[in-house]
């Protein structure tokens, strides 16, 4: 205002102003801010931030699970603008203040790397003059895989100073820079962490599985060298060396497992990451994952019996009998399925509409190209995709059945292993990807072949939620056969994981092909026996525990009863004489024509007498000294 007159309203700067925040967390949770932020525009082009429920940009979850996040949205590129903080008072009583916050790495079909830059700046509070400490593109931060990064910048040249922040996405590729989960913190000069393990829930006696652990470089520093130790039951059983673990980056270790064939009772795994200068010992150890062995329902030996003889101990057992074949009650988890293939050991897909399948906007399908890939069922692995939206019912993996691309009617058909026969009622566990364009299935059973034209409906179409949901069928008797069909028109993606039923063996699908002879839980035979019985030649001193496992065509059995036997009397004199107990007899071998005495402890001689091929001597329980050419050995009797 002058005396001339009075100008036109000009807006100022916004300046943060009064009492400084003193900690600063931020996850958006439910969509809601916490603290007070200001949205600045840095260039021309229109761009704005906005707070997001789940999937409120398709596809994108929040990384911490609290239904909440932030993203910056604009349409053309190298149009930017940033979130500005409040003011905030850099601590100073601790070492390494620090900015971190997670950001999204969206992908294409085509694999495009998110190339959108996230700078942050700082100034000191009553400053307009703000100083970059940090750039990366989102796919850098993330380490090129998709999904939430850590994006780290150091504050430590602030300490004890009160500034503003700021967070500015500038658009290289696509329109949406998502970020959660922001804080300060302090970064340990070295500091590496576990943050989960994980491993299957249920393993199959025989096979194998994979252990993972997430390591983490919370320090402020590269970690050069370090070593992540695995314990089972709290006995180590592997180690790997790892190098090169850059600040706020994360590595999974992965070691391979297999549940023992005999294995009854779960194993207990944790992790331990060993690093010379780790500062922070407290986050060095994970929490324990179970593991719980599935026994095989393949008929095992009963009646496994063990003799010592001259020759070593001799095994035999009589055949299992399989002439009913056998059933079992299963769950189809998915799991043991290859990653992305259009198969799935014992189950049957077809594809009934042979039409081209459609597919995501920012997500590829590996195996699928959109509108010219015809396809049926699946595997869909939901973590490697890295979005939260995809995640299976339970583990990783589940069966998925994609839209028609000209959003026909899709006639896709799960169709199940061969069933015991038995009435019996099945689960399994359904989704639609998008509750906005919902899938529809039903259920059909056949008493004859897996033919399409086999079946009946049992249970008539209905439509599938957006969140997966529990269903259960009745089957009659004399059911071999059951088939899911996604049956939807201009609908997303179906998803089925968890299905449970009654499983067969029918007796003229098995054949035994022989048997695995563990001696003390280690198998001794490479190949398997082909007969019903076995002498082990090399048993060794003490008690010994025999145990076989029947092998079949289609699997291998659990142990049969264990036979064991007391070898501990067993003491070879010379390299051609032995001599060992047979129930309450004391047996000589390979002393012809040699003076043999058989004396209690005390001195009393039951019996001296020049033996033959084989000495065979009757005592009661108890310690012997049995001497042989002036070579004497104890002898338990019991």
């Amino acid at each position: 205002m002058t005396d001339g007159g009075e100008s036109d309203i000009v807006a100022t700067r916004a300046l943060a102003v009064g009492k400084p925040y003193e900690e600063m967390t931020e996850s958006f949770a439910n969509g809601r801010l916490n603290h007070i932020f200001l949205i600045k525009k840095l260039t021309s082009a229109e761009m704005s931030w906005s707070l997001y429920y789940d999937n409120g940009i398709q596809g994108i979850a929040s990384q911490d699970k609290d239904n909440g996040y932030a993203a910056s949205v604009a349409d053309y590129i190298d149009a930017a603008g940033a979130l500005e903080t409040g003011k905030l008072l850099i601590p100073s009583d601790i070492d390494n203040p620090a900015l971190s916050f997670y950001t999204y790495n969206i992908t294409d079909e085509d694999q495009q790397a998110d190339a959108n830059l996230i700078e942050i700046s700082v100034a000191e509070a009553g400053s307009n003059e703000f100083t970059t400490i940090y750039s990366r593109s989102v796919n850098e931060i993330c380490q090129g895989q998709p999904g939430w990064g850590k994006a780290l910048a150091s504050l430590t040249a602030y300490k004890g100073k009160t500034v503003v922040v700021r967070i500015a996405a500038v658009v290289k590729a696509f329109k949406y820079t998502a970020i959660d989960n922001l804080k300060i913190e302090n970064m340990t000069g070295h500091d590496l962490s576990i943050i989960s393990i994980s491993a299957p829930e249920n393993v199959m006696i025989g096979n194998g599985y994979t252990v993972d652990v997430n390591v983490v470089n919370e320090g402020a520093n590269p970690a050069e060298q370090y070593s992540v130790e695995l314990y089972a039951d709290n006995e180590l059983v592997d180690i790997k060396e790892c190098s090169d673990l850059p600040v706020a980056t994360t590595e999974v270790v992965s070691f391979a497992r297999t549940m023992h064939q005999l294995a009854e009772q779960p194993v207990s795994y944790h992790a331990v990451v060993v690093y010379a200068n780790d500062a922070v010992s407290d986050n060095n150890s994970s929490k324990n994952v179970i593991v719980y062995p599935r026994q095989s329902v393949l008929p095992a030996v009963t009646d496994l019996t063990a003799k010592r003889t001259a020759d070593g101990a001799v095994l035999s057992w009589n055949e299992p009998d399989i002439s009913q074949g056998v059933y079992e009650t299963v769950t189809e988890d998915v799991e043991a399925g290859e990653a992305w293939a259009h198969s799935l050991d014992g189950w049957t897909f077809v594809d009934g509409d042979d039409f081209a399948v459609g597919g995501f906007q920012n997500i590829s399908i590996p195996g699928i190209t959109i509108g010219e890939t015809k396809a049926s069922f699946f595997v869909f692995n939901g973590t490697e995709t890295g979005n939260n939206t995809f995640r299976a019912h339970s583990g990783d993996q589940y069966l998925a059945s994609m839209f028609r691309s000209d959003d026909g009617t899709v006639d896709d058909w799960a169709i199940s292993p061969m069933l015991s026969g038995n009435a019996q009622t099945i689960s399994f566990y359904v989704c639609s990807y998008s509750s906005q364009y919902p899938e529809k299935i039903e259920v059909l059973a056949s008493s004859t072949g897996k033919q399409t034209t086999d079946f009946a409906v049992v249970r008539e179409a209905t439509t599938v939620g957006g969140n997966w949901e529990l269903v259960k069928v009745s089957l009659p008797a004399g059911t071999r056969y059951f088939a899911i069909r996604s049956v939807a028109t201009g609908s997303f993606m179906l998803m089925l994981d968890d299905i449970t039923f009654e499983k067969s063996y029918p007796a003229d699908h098995l054949m035994i092909m022989g048997y695995n002879i563990w001696r003390n839980g280690e198998k001794i035979n490479t190949e398997p026996i082909g007969k019903c019985s076995f002498t082990d030649a090399e048993a060794p001193d003490g008690k010994v525990t025999y145990v076989v496992t029947t092998v079949y065509n289609s699997g291998e059995s659990s142990g049969s009863n264990a036979a064991i036997l007391d070898m501990s009397s067993l003491d070879r004199i010379s390299a051609n004489i032995s001599v060992y107990t047979d129930g309450r007899n004391i047996v000589i071998n390979g002393a012809r024509g040699k003076l043999v005495r058989v004396n209690t402890v005390d001195g009393l001689t039951l019996h001296s007498a020049t033996a033959g091929d084989i000495a065979s001597i009757p005592v009661a329980s108890g310690v012997y000294l049995v001497t042989v050419d002036r070579q004497t050995t104890k002898v338990f009797v019991r």
